[in-house]
Formats: structure tokens, sequence, C-alpha cells
């Protein structure tokens, strides 16, 4: 990130030069500027912003101020503060002085750009919660529970397993040597879903599958319970 480098004609073969450490910075966050020269004495240099960002953005307050040049190097740090407001697109342009901060600009830094430090994120609670790495998070739900959106929107994607349905139950022959006969359930109805992007609290209700129809006084067997698994971006 270069700097613009002005050559001071007075002395012949002085040069000055100012480079950030950055090009985009949050709001909240620091640049530091380093100044560079040749042939320039130690000495008092001047600092000035000609960007859009103002005092009010920086944690001292101050958008000029001075600095040290020692053996030829000398660094700025601006520092912005938190805020509650949406400062998308400020820029911060450090200019080089002499003598004052009214004074010659010998070297203007690159433009610097503020990104806003409030990112609207979405969360919700419900289930049990995992964020495996994916880009996403999910929330699994193995019995009937509440999605509760807690902050922001996003779009939200579940996945919804019913339960299968339990096997019926009969009895073969007679007396204590005959025995309970009976079938798997089917499988329950399921399919992947896409809410709007401001989903809104809901009950996950997992549907569990019901169970087989008795014969004599052969136990029911029930039918498996449902998984409904929601997620959306982390």
């Amino acid at each position: 990130m270069q700097g613009i480098s002005i050559s001071d004609q007075g002395t012949i073969g002085t040069s000055y030069n100012v480079v950030g450490n950055a090009i985009r910075v949050a709001e909240n966050g620091s640049i530091t500027y380093t100044v560079y020269t040749t042939n320039v004495a130690n000495t008092t240099l001047y600092w000035t912003n000609g960007g859009t960002t103002t005092g009010a953005d920086f944690t001292d307050g101050a958008n000029n101020g001075s600095f040290s040049l020692t053996s030829g190097l000398g660094t700025v740090t601006r520092t912005l503060t938190p805020d509650v407001l949406t400062d998308v697109g400020e820029t911060i342009i450090i200019q080089i002085r002499t003598v004052s901060i009214g004074g010659t600009i010998v070297a203007v830094a690159e433009t610097a750009t503020v990104t806003d430090d409030i990112v609207p994120s979405f969360a919700a609670t419900g289930g049990t919660i995992a964020t495996p790495g994916d880009g996403f998070t999910y929330h699994t739900f193995t019995s009937p529970g509440t999605f509760t959106v807690t902050s922001g929107s996003a779009t939200v994607e579940y996945l919804v397993v019913a339960g299968g349905g339990g096997g019926g139950t009969g009895y073969e022959g007679s007396g204590p040597t005959g025995r309970s006969t009976g079938g798997l359930g089917g499988g329950g109805r399921g399919g992947v879903y896409q809410t709007s992007t401001n989903p809104t609290a809901g009950t996950a209700n997992t549907g569990g599958g019901g169970g087989g129809q008795p014969f004599g006084l052969q136990p029911t067997a029930g039918g498996g319970s449902g998984i409904v698994i929601v997620r959306y971006s982390a």
C-alpha cells in the first residue's frame, strides 16, 4: 500500500512518504501510518486528516496532530471509536505536513475506508445447537420444542423427518407354545423446507409415528419419534 511521496524541491534528495498498514479499518479498530523520509533531520512533523471522518470518530477526539521524526522515521496511529450509527464509506486520508498543521503537505497516504462495526447478526435458541464448521448453525429437535429467533434475520432451512409408524402385533398358535408376530412400521413422511428471510418463533413438533394395533393382550409396538433439523448460515 503505497502513499504519495512528495519531494521537497528546496533540498536536493529530500523526500517524504507515508504508508498505512491497512486500507480498510472497522470502527473500534486502529490503523498505523509509518512516515519514511530521506535526508530529513530529526524534527517534529504534523498530520491532518483529509478524509470524511471527523475528530468524533476517533478515541482521542483529534483530527490533526504532531509526531516526532527520528532517524528518518515516524508513526501516526488512529484508533476509531465504536458507535451506534452506520458510517459505511467514511474515509481516512492522512496528510503529512511541515512546520504546522497548516503547513505544506509533503506526503499523502492512500485512502482508508471505515467499515461499520455494527453487523446485525442472526441468533436463535432451541434444540441441540451445533456449529460443525461448514458455515451453518444447526438446531436439532428430537422431541417437541421451540425454535426462537432472538435477533437479526436470515434464510432458515429445516429438515423434517417424521417418526416411523409402529409395527402391528399379533399372536400365532395357542397357549405357551404360541409366539408374537408383527412387522416393522413404515417410515414417516419428511421434507426440506425454507422460510422467509425473517423467521419468527415456532414450535418444532417432531411428529412421532403411531403405534401398531395390538392383538389380544400383546403390547402395542410404538412408533419412532421424529426429528426436525433447522439450519442457517453461521
